[in-house]
């Protein structure tokens, strides 16, 4: 039974999947710069790239600004827009991208 289920579930995970065809995917590594995040995040929502064909993933370094603040207003005010935020103990940028390449 919990077989069934399971594969009727992953079966529509894939459909969705599918039917998304994301073709690009920008990832931001960002460490105390929420201001400049804002600016790059509300220019990633001006791309003329139907929206349904990227996402924006957002890896927080461990930033002790208001990071996650600009993150959670920007996902809130663009729900059409496919968006990740990952937060890690500051690592260095390359464990960031790293992150967001997975």
């Amino acid at each position: 039974m919990c077989y069934e289920r399971c594969a009727a579930f992953f079966i529509s995970t894939v459909q969705y999947k599918l039917k998304i065809m994301i073709k690009h995917s920008v990832v931001v590594a960002t460490y105390n710069r929420a201001s400049l995040l804002k600016q790059c995040l509300e220019a990633l929502a001006r791309q003329t790239v139907p929206k349904n064909e990227y996402e924006i993933l957002i890896i927080n370094d461990g930033s002790r600004d208001n990071t996650d603040e600009v993150a959670k207003n920007f996902k809130e005010s663009h729900q059409n827009l496919r968006f990740l935020y990952f937060k890690q103990d500051n690592s260095g940028p390359a464990k960031a991208r790293n992150i967001g390449i997975k």
